[in-house]
């Protein structure tokens, strides 16, 4: 019965992508389709059934990012910041002087707990659009041009909305899907993000730059390092420390593993620091552009395939002389003449019997683009019903 449901659609997909195909090639794909897409269902059926709400009658809508099952790089922020943290009050701080270690010590600290607040709060806030989030259901008479038809949600939400996959449900204003924090970062949420990679920049920025500070310490100026090793852990076998802050034997903090551990700890702080930097600009550098982190991939993919289609403007001469693509402007598309009409019309869906999923050449798979593989982005056009009762041709969507 699965099967049949979807013949129609799935059949009229496949001849209008594959025209090129043999009758054999094309039963077979179809039919590897179908059986992937049985088994896509049930599992998620299984996996979602226990879900805290679904959406459209499908699958289950995430609520946040602590909801299981968890990021693997979400995890891995969970263990990792700790370690960092304990070793800066453990490894670092010790081998300063004492008001250095005081004032560093409270900034430090207020930073990681701003870092804690934040992430807990961007993590738990829900980033959906709110018609999805309340349910609303817009009549078709109030539809303006600030609203898109999810197809998946099967609601109208605003046209800055995206749906993610991962989080199955639409997100207002998308920007990305944070798998560091296992949720979607949007309009609800992203003063928050932007706040928190800021504080988490400062935090590793100071570890970092006092971690090559004592690192070049341990081998330039030895004894001051020793000192502070002898003042804050003491010497080895109870000795007590010398008139000169010194131990007259071993250190219960030797300085070789001083240098190991500092050694250690920048080998992880170089990597943390420089993508998180990376990615400060980035968002700098998208709040001068207007844009948003969705926004800005779709535009460098358009770029991409323009490029990739038309590569001869896009070639040097042999001076380097770089030619110009033609100043002349494209013939903009029309859009199909369709049908007036006062009503929804009710189209065949792959999943939805109100809607009609379309995959565009634009995947990820086949762009290999940075958005996460779940998403989609659908170019096709649909009619809508618009105020005023009549039906005009709409851009329709799904990420």
């Amino acid at each position: 019965m699965l099967w049949s449901r979807r013949w129609p659609a799935l059949e009229m997909y496949l001849i209008g992508k594959y025209e090129t195909f043999k009758p054999a090639q094309l039963d077979k794909t179809r039919d590897q389709l179908l059986l992937r897409a049985d088994w896509s269902v049930n599992f998620h059926a299984l996996h979602y059934s226990f879900g805290p709400r679904s959406i459209g009658g499908g699958l289950a809508m995430r609520q946040n990012g602590f909801q299981v099952p968890f990021d693997l790089f979400q995890v891995t922020a969970w263990i990792s910041f700790p370690i960092l943290v304990g070793g800066f009050y453990a490894f670092f701080i010790p081998f300063l002087p004492q008001t250095s270690a005081v004032a560093l010590g409270v900034v430090y600290g207020v930073n990681a707990l701003v870092g804690v607040t934040l992430t807990a709060i961007t993590t738990s806030i829900n980033p959906a659009d709110r018609n999805v989030l309340n349910q609303v259901d817009i009549h078709p008479t109030q539809v303006t041009e600030d609203h898109l038809y999810c197809n998946v949600c099967t609601q109208y939400v605003d046209k800055k909305s995206r749906h993610c996959r991962i989080c199955e449900k639409c997100v207002a204003h998308f920007d990305h899907h944070c798998k560091w924090l296992n949720n979607c970062i949007g309009e609800h949420n992203y003063r928050y993000f932007f706040t928190l990679i800021v504080s988490m920049l400062l935090l590793t920025t100071i570890q970092l730059v006092l971690g090559l500070y004592l690192f070049i310490q341990a081998f330039t100026a030895s004894s001051d390092i020793l000192t502070h090793a002898a003042s804050s852990y003491g010497c080895a076998s109870n000795v007590a420390v010398a008139a000169d802050g010194l131990c007259p034997g071993a250190y219960s903090f030797s300085l070789v593993a001083i240098k190991v551990v500092l050694g250690i700890y920048l080998a992880i702080l170089v990597p943390s620091f420089l993508p998180i930097a990376q990615l400060v600009y980035f968002h700098i550098k998208l709040y001068f552009l207007q844009l948003t982190t969705y926004d800005y991939i779709i535009q460098q993919r358009r770029v991409q395939l323009g490029q990739e289609a038309n590569p001869e403007p896009f070639k040097c001469t042999v001076t380097c002389n770089c030619r110009t693509a033609p100043t002349e402007p494209e013939p903009t598309p029309v859009p199909p003449i369709l049908p007036k009409s006062t009503t929804m019309p009710m189209l065949t869906g792959f999943g939805h019997p109100s809607s009609v999923h379309v995959q565009d050449t634009h995947s990820s798979h086949e762009t290999k683009s940075p958005v996460s593989p779940s998403q989609r982005e659908d170019m096709t056009y649909e009619p809508m019903a618009t105020p005023g009762g009549v039906g005009k041709s709409r851009s329709s969507f799904f990420v």
